[in-house]
């Protein structure tokens, strides 16, 4: 394995906690959205195939080819299963047809904390628009 590295470029936001993360440019504005809802995020890349081509995940350099281009064009996401089901729900009307995929990872040891989210980058700009609308009908 090698040590992944960053492909995107990156801006820095705060959290809800204080702390403040590098984000994918192109990602800013979801998980600002995702915040805003109260959810937690852990990890998101605006296009996974282009992160993977170029070693932007912790998997052998022979994968990255097949990797990439099964992932080209899509935005990847991790949040704890809880708020995951959340989004899904909210998202719903985007989902249809459109190949977003979610999964917990499995290890020996037990499931991963975090659920994986998969769906088009270019619906980003239309969740995060949805998700707005959403915190906007349903202010904490």
């Amino acid at each position: 394995m090698h040590e992944p590295r960053q492909v995107h470029l990156t801006k820095s936001i705060t959290k809800p906690d204080g702390t403040t993360v590098a984000i994918d440019e192109g990602m800013t504005d979801l998980v600002s959205a995702i915040w805003e809802l109260g959810l937690d995020t852990a990890m998101c890349c605006q296009n996974a195939g282009e992160s993977l081509a170029q070693g932007g995940a912790a998997i052998p350099p022979n994968r990255w080819n097949r990797y990439a281009a099964f992932y080209t064009g899509f935005a990847w996401l991790t949040m704890p299963p809880t708020d995951m089901q959340i989004l899904l729900n909210i998202a719903e009307p985007l989902r249809p047809g459109n190949g977003w995929a979610s999964n917990i990872r499995l290890r020996s040891t037990g499931p991963l904390p975090h659920a994986s989210l998969h769906f088009p980058s270019r619906q980003i700009t239309d969740l995060t628009s949805h998700l707005r609308r959403t915190a906007a009908r349903h202010p904490k």
